[in-house]
């Protein structure tokens, strides 16, 4: 009985070692894996765990800031979630006139038409006369299409978003086969369906008697756009090229008229549509992709030719120290920051040098922009006293298409480039935030595995032991 007892004490200790030695080869593979890849898997958990402070953060901060804006919404829209979390609200609620901000919604209710009936986005339209009839009178910002032009479904959608044309709002409502109060009933009702509390009476923006928008309800409705995936490109495109087939008509963004008013970089804004009428003052709504979600931003009456941006550059820039921006991600943030704070401190630059007060820069910038603009001014007592012009919501911008071709960008390059540079980056940022998870679960798989060695071992040597005694 003693002898078979050492045999088994033994036996037991041999095996042991082997479990132990099989224990130890078993975690080599994951003592050799670089030690940054544990960092990084911990820095990104971290990360998603305090995601809600992260963002309470960033909420405290746009607080803090000084906006020329009355009216401001900003929310983030967490990945794959059909909610907004707002980060700031200034009067969200406030009826406003939209201006050429109603075109978001003309994109909206164009595409939702096109996929009830089954449309071709690439179809082609030829430019009508009645296309263009009354635009020029009204001073409305325009794409400088030609009567017999063929252009694309796409193509008109883009220049209603890119150079804000009064021409390509006329010509996809009429691509449509629709007529233009049977449009804007449309626009109405998807807003009433949808809940935005938004009230058109226009489809590109003119400042007409029951118009009006809020700012949370374009934050909802820009959401909706971006879930669409032809919507999302367009507004991401900043410049846009059109073959006609007998001449290439070059786009350029809206914004950057108003940034080089200012001189500013707004490159930084990843996309969106600016919006000017009148008493209404300077709207523009835009958006970030993040590798959490996406920004969304809206201002609205803005003093000021170009303070909408900057209202944008600074609550962007002060993102970027929570977020994760995909088009912030190579930028000098802290010069943009410096540019910002300039601009809304011009009494004195980085030299010290003495520069006009706001009220006389204002009016010097608002005098360059009429002489290399044309224009047009409205009364600014005709909204207040229930008079409304006829003017275009965006007569600031109604030279955007002669400007263009100063700096001609073919758009397919541009949004190539854009497209190939977001999905080498999310796929890459998305895969971080999973490694400390795919680490925890090998490590409790290893263990169990080795638990049920252990105990298959033992069983077996307590079975054999007890054969032979």
């Amino acid at each position: 009985m003693a002898q078979t007892t050492v045999k088994f004490r033994h036996s037991l200790i041999k095996y042991l070692a082997l479990i132990i030695s099989f224990m130890v080869i078993c975690q080599l593979p994951l003592a050799l894996l670089p030690e940054d890849r544990f960092v990084l898997a911990d820095r990104m958990d971290s990360n998603l765990e305090t995601e809600a402070d992260r963002l309470a953060k960033l909420s405290n901060e746009l607080h803090k800031l000084s906006l020329a804006s009355p009216i401001v919404a900003v929310y983030f829209q967490p990945r794959g979630s059909n909610l907004l979390q707002p980060l700031l609200e200034i009067n969200p609620d406030e009826p406003h006139i939209p201006a050429s901000l109603a075109k978001i919604m003309t994109l909206y209710t164009a595409k939702h038409f096109i996929d009830s009936q089954k449309l071709d986005i690439n179809s082609s339209y030829e430019i009508k006369a009645a296309d263009l009839a009354g635009l020029a009178e009204n001073n409305v910002a325009v794409c400088g299409f030609q009567v017999g032009e063929r252009l694309s479904l796409y193509d008109l959608l883009a220049g209603c978003l890119v150079a804000s044309g009064g021409d390509a709002v006329n010509a996809l409502i009429s691509s449509l086969g629709l007529k233009q109060a049977e449009f804007i009933a449309q626009m109405n009702e998807l807003s009433e369906v949808a809940g935005w509390d938004l009230q058109f009476s226009d489809p590109i923006g003119l400042n007409y008697p029951g118009q009006s928008v809020t700012a949370r309800g374009m934050a909802l409705l820009l959401s909706s756009c971006l879930a669409d995936p032809v919507l999302r490109d367009v507004l991401h495109l900043k410049y846009y090229s059109i073959d006609s087939g007998e001449r290439q008509i070059d786009l350029r963004h809206t914004i950057y008229l108003y940034a080089e008013t200012i001189g500013i970089d707004c490159d930084l804004i990843q996309g969106g549509k600016t919006g000017w009428v009148g008493t209404g003052g300077y709207n523009l709504i835009s958006f970030q992709d993040t590798v959490e979600g996406q920004l969304i931003i809206v201002n609205m009456g803005a003093e000021g030719a170009g303070m909408h941006l900057v209202d944008h550059l600074d609550i962007i820039t002060t993102a970027t120290h929570y977020l994760d921006l995909i088009n912030a991600q190579g930028r000098d943030i802290a010069a943009i920051e410096a540019m910002v704070q300039a601009i809304r401190n011009p009494a004195s630059d980085r030299d010290g040098k003495t520069q006009p007060s706001s009220e006389e820069d204002e009016a010097e910038q608002a005098g360059e922009a009429e002489q290399t603009d044309n224009v047009g001014q409205a009364d600014s007592t005709e909204y207040e006293a229930g008079q409304y012009s006829s003017r275009s919501s965006d007569s600031a911008e109604t030279r955007a298409t002669e400007r263009s071709s100063e700096t001609r960008i073919e758009n397919s390059q541009t949004k190539e480039n854009s497209q190939t540079s977001a999905e080498q980056k999310l796929p890459r940022l998305n895969s971080m935030e999973f490694v400390e998870e795919e680490d925890s679960l090998l490590g409790i798989a290893i263990f169990i595995g080795l638990a049920a060695i252990v105990l298959i071992l033992l069983s077996i040597i307590f079975i054999r032991q007890k054969r032979r005694s």
